[in-house]
């Protein structure tokens, strides 16, 4: 497709497949492979049939956490899902991405109200628990991760 006119005319439209690889409590991992695209990829390149040397253009392209959130769904079948991500605010978009997949269920209601009394009506949780979905960050960034002080006050405590 030709965009128009500067360095990069001409934009390379990839339809994004993909691999689903869900670890079994038994510890064997089973293969998901995706036929259908789940989304679009389309790059800036100066000419049509360049293949290297592309950027991604991002305000054509879809975003990663929509992309996620439609790989995740096609494990609706399977039941309520948990988003895991690097970050809080990765975890939240692509949770609410998929809860945008999905519809509410009233079986989530005394999860979602025990929610609603902790942190708070607010809170994102409480809009995607709705759709059985759930997110939690991956964990701290040890660059800036600090021991806290313990209950003895000294970092770190001694056993």
């Amino acid at each position: 497709m030709k965009a128009g006119r500067g360095t990069h005319p001409y934009r390379l439209v990839n339809p994004l497949r993909g691999v689903v690889r869900i670890r079994l409590p038994d510890g064997t991992t089973v293969r998901l492979q995706v036929k259908e695209p789940v989304g679009t990829l389309v790059r800036k390149a100066s000419t049509p049939d360049q293949m290297t040397g592309t950027t991604k253009d991002p305000s054509k392209s879809d975003r990663n956490y929509v992309v996620a959130a439609k790989m995740i769904d096609l494990l609706g079948h399977a039941g309520t899902a948990l988003v895991v991500a690097a970050t809080r605010p990765t975890a939240q978009r692509i949770a609410r991405a998929l809860a945008g997949l999905r519809p509410e269920n009233p079986a989530s209601a005394p999860l979602t109200d025990f929610v609603r009394t902790q942190p708070g009506e607010t809170h994102p949780l409480v809009g995607v628990l709705r759709h059985e979905i759930g997110f939690h960050p991956q964990g701290c960034r040890w660059k800036s991760w600090k021991p806290s002080r313990t209950r003895c006050g000294r970092t770190p405590c001694p056993s």
